[in-house]
């Protein structure tokens, strides 16, 4: 298994109020897990000072749609 870092500094959600950052986060950091490891191409290595994710339409998981948007931005 190869070595993954993704290090965000911040996420802003317009229009959507987020009650539990601690389960938000959460979701995430496993989301974005679940992606990386099941991601078989090659990775180019850099940075960005902003992305920006796709427009969510369900926030049922926000966590997992901010994960999804946020690597579809990255890979």
């Amino acid at each position: 298994m190869r070595d993954i870092e993704i290090s965000i500094g911040d996420i802003v959600v317009d229009g959507v109020d987020v009650p539990d950052e601690g389960a938000f986060r959460e979701s995430l950091v496993a989301s974005l897990t679940s992606l990386a490891a099941r991601h078989d191409g090659p990775i180019a290595a850099g940075a960005a000072a902003e992305l920006r994710g796709a427009s969510l339409s369900s926030v049922d998981n926000l966590g997992a749609g901010v994960a999804q948007s946020v690597w579809e931005a990255m890979a």
